[in-house]
């Protein structure tokens, strides 16, 4: 399946991390562990975030987990908004980006992807 990953740093491959600072609630199972955070949608609420990553990873791949946390948080915020909601994905492994998309104050553009 297609998923984004949104960062302002330039990046050719994602690499788990653990974050640094987190405003939604978590699955248990990954605070204070590398992961990489993915999404289902193409934007976010958040759209000042300079680098949009497209990824492909296989709907079975044991690295790739739901977070329950996130989705709890954001089926409460869906009822006040009329914003569609991401579902939020953690992966626990390094992966190559497909696609590199810039964000260029209006919207995000596709750019050549970073060289290593």
């Amino acid at each position: 399946m297609k998923l984004y990953h949104f960062t302002n740093l330039p990046v050719n491959k994602l690499i788990p991390k653990i974050e640094d600072v987190s405003y939604l609630p978590k699955d248990l199972r990954v605070l204070n562990k590398p992961v990489i955070w993915l999404s289902d949608l193409p934007k976010i609420q958040n759209e000042q975030i300079k680098y949009r990553y497209t990824v492909e990873v296989p709907d079975n791949d044991p690295n790739l987990s739901f977070d329950k946390g996130q989705q709890i948080a954001a089926q409460i915020f869906q009822m006040i908004s009329a914003n569609e909601i991401p579902v939020w994905y953690y992966l626990t492994r390094e992966i190559s980006v497909l696609e590199t998309w810039e964000w260029n104050g209006t919207e995000y553009v596709k750019v050549t992807n970073f060289e290593d």
